[in-house]
């Protein structure tokens, strides 16, 4: 399990889960993951610079108001758990 904080950027929601936990937790052959938030799973993009110097995930268009608002509800809280599942590259997302 990772200790992980929304991040946003003018518009755009996401999640930041540090270099450390990237290292620890990603592999750099994943260019998708999956997250599961709220039962339902969602396929995240992993851009260039998350192994560089962006380590987050983006919403994208298509779930944008999932994420966006299970990173604002229940008090508009920062940090998050991700927890790795059994299938490399999926995670769930919990307070």
């Amino acid at each position: 399990m990772m200790r992980v904080t929304k991040w946003k950027s003018g518009n755009t929601y996401g999640v930041r889960v540090g270099k450390q936990n990237r290292d620890n937790y990603f592999n750099n052959r994943n260019y998708i993951i999956k997250v599961k938030i709220n039962d339902q799973f969602y396929d995240f993009n992993l851009t260039p610079g998350f192994w560089n110097h962006c380590p987050e995930f983006r919403e994208k268009a298509i779930h944008k108001n999932a994420i966006r608002n299970w990173l604002t509800a229940n008090g508009n809280p920062q940090s998050f758990q991700l927890i790795p599942l059994n299938t490399p590259g999926t995670f769930e997302m919990k307070q």
